[in-house]
């Protein structure tokens, strides 16, 4: 009786895995959401907190159009910006400049 039942089981278990198959859902691994950043994520968040500092520096009086491109024109800007608040000038967009803007 033991066996029937066994046999039971697997008859059942390979009957659902087949629907779902034919039902278009995988169990491969491919599927499954993954939690890592990708690069096109990261370009456009990079984008915006480029963008979002060019808005800063332009409320700071600095006439420039926010493009979301760290360019030659927003690098000048950022050391300016940098020199005028006593910050490292580096013409990136580091924690401490960032923060000055109050951009997180």
């Amino acid at each position: 009786m033991k066996s029937c039942s066994r046999l039971s089981i697997a008859l059942v278990a390979a009957i659902v895995l087949a629907a779902y198959s034919f039902a278009g859902v995988s169990f491969a691994r491919e599927n499954v959401v993954s939690k890592k950043p990708t690069a096109k994520s990261v370009a456009s968040l990079e984008k915006s907190r480029v963008k979002e500092a060019q808005q800063a520096l332009i409320a700071s009086g600095f006439k420039m159009k926010p493009s979301g491109v760290l360019g030659p024109q927003t690098r000048r800007a950022l050391k300016q910006y940098q020199k005028k608040n006593g910050l490292k000038v580096t013409g990136r967009l580091d924690k401490a400049t960032l923060g000055k803007m109050g951009i997180n």
